[in-house]
């Protein structure tokens, strides 16, 4: 049962379960207010909003997962790659988001290839090197 209603779940047909429940309908209204703000800063369309994200392009679902990621004011964000496969544009606001995340006091944990990635987010570095195999 779970399986099938979650294929029908869209980014925002929730609503109607949140204004049958009055107590929640302004936690709905923030949450969408909030969710629309970051979907447009990663450059979704607001045409693919009501949309099955199944239907997505990978940019435009990896944007929405991003998206997913920030929603909530996390205290710790693990990030692998977060950047990767996007264009300049929107490697640039997901960078902005990370780094208003730190600047808030979120401690990142992430695995950036990019060097000027790293170089704009990280204010510790730890670079792992392969363990030899004279040494296992």
């Amino acid at each position: 049962m779970s399986g099938e209603l979650e294929r029908g779940v869209t980014l925002f047909n929730r609503r109607a379960y949140f204004e049958s429940h009055e107590v929640w309908e302004d936690l709905w209204q923030e949450s969408e207010e909030r969710a629309k703000a970051l979907l447009s800063r990663l450059n979704v369309p607001s045409r693919l909003w009501g949309l099955a994200p199944s239907t997505f392009s990978g940019g435009e679902q990896q944007r929405v997962n991003i998206a997913r990621g920030f929603i909530a004011d996390y205290p710790v964000l693990l990030l692998d790659e977060p950047t990767a496969s996007l264009d300049s544009t929107n490697s640039a606001a997901v960078v902005s988001l990370i780094e208003q995340a730190r600047d808030r006091g979120a401690a990142i944990v992430g695995i950036f290839h990019a060097n000027a990635v790293r170089d704009r987010i990280a204010n510790r570095l730890h670079v792992m090197n392969p363990v030899a195999e004279s040494a296992l």
